[in-house]
This record gives C-alpha cells, sequence and structure tokens, in this order.
C-alpha cells in the first residue's frame, strides 16, 4: 500500500510509516523465528523416529519384528510375509520362517492355523528356548482348483503352550506360472 504524496512530506505521517514499517519487520521476524522452531521440531522428531527404527532393527532384526514386540508378540519370526516365488499346479513349495523366543521361559509351537488345508507346518512341535531362534518351515501344495488366480496367498496362525501370548498370523504369498 502506497500513501499519497501529500503524507510522504508530512513529518508526521513519515513517522507513522517507517513505525508501520518496523512492526512489519517485527511480524516478519517472529515468523520467521517460528518457521525456525517448527523446522528444528520437525528435524528432532524425524531423528528420534530414526532412532527407534534403528534400534528396533537392531534388537529384532527388521523394523516390523520391533513393531511386532510392540503390539504383544514374544515369538517374533524374522518376517511376518514370505514368498515362495512361482510355482505350477500340482507342486509343493516350502517357505521357512525363522522364529525368536523373547520370552524369559521356553515356548512351544505346538499346532497352527491356515487359511486353507494346502498349508502345513513340518515338523511339529517345535520348542524354541529363551532367547533362541529356531525355523519353522512351512509347506504349501499348488492345488489344482488355485490355477484359476495368478496370486497366492495364505494365513499361518501359530499356537503356543503358552496360553498368555499372542498368536502371531504369518503369510504366504506367491505366483502360480503357467
Amino acid at each position: 500500500m502506497t500513501a499519497p504524496a501529500d503524507q510522504l512530506t508530512d513529518p508526521k505521517t513519515v513517522g507513522s510509516l517507517e513505525d508501520a514499517g518496523d512492526a512489519g519487520t517485527l511480524s516478519n521476524s517472529k515468523q520467521q523465528t517460528r518457521m525456525s522452531w517448527m523446522a528444528l521440531t520437525l528435524v528432532l522428531s524425524n531423528l528420534g523416529l530414526g532412532t527407534l527404527a534403528l534400534v528396533g532393527w537392531l534388537e529384532f532384526g527388521s523394523t516390523a519384528s520391533a513393531l511386532g514386540y510392540l503390539r504383544g508378540d514374544r515369538h517374533i519370526p524374522d518376517a511376518y510375509s514370505k514368498s515362495f516365488g512361482t510355482a505350477p499346479a500340482g507342486q509343493t513349495r516350502t517357505v521357512e520362517f525363522r522364529l525368536t523366543n523373547f520370552t524369559g521361559h521356553p515356548v512351544t509351537v505346538v499346532g497352527f492355523k491356515s487359511s486353507c488345508t494346502c498349508a502345513s507346518a513340518s515338523k511339529l512341535p517345535i520348542a524354541i528356548p529363551p532367547a533362541a531362534t529356531v525355523p519353522l518351515q512351512v509347506d504349501v501344495r499348488i492345488k489344482a482348483n488355485q490355477a484359476l488366480s495368478f496370486q497366492i496367498s495364505e494365513d499361518v496362525r501359530l499356537y503356543t503352550d503358552d496360553l498368555q501370548l499372542r498368536s502371531p498370523i504369518l503369510k504366504v504369498t506367491g505366483q502360480l506360472s503357467r
């Protein structure tokens, strides 16, 4: 906004216009300070989240496993989802999960429930000592009626002898080849 020419020569008006300009500069200074604090807060929060992710990855092997621990899982797989790749109908593929026991006592995987009859877990029951990691193999038999779909995805829920523990759900995926 510009002032009329007669106001620019009046000393009273010039002083008030300069004060108004200083007030605008002060306002800009406050905005810059606020923006600096917001940027600093954003950087520090991202550093904090990055540090949490790094600690989770170092302690549990992956951020997904660390999140599983926070959810209440105490026997945690190396990954919650694995793929067997590509297979034709009629074949069986095996996927190996590695389960770690984060409780202070032994846990035994006594069984599982699958989203279909095509999945089975071999060598059950499996005892997992405290702070130990053991393999769990899940076999998926590609049935002929699955030939209608190119994508295969099966859920496997593990059951243990410790009823206080959450039962993790593992996902086995793959693709049907023709």
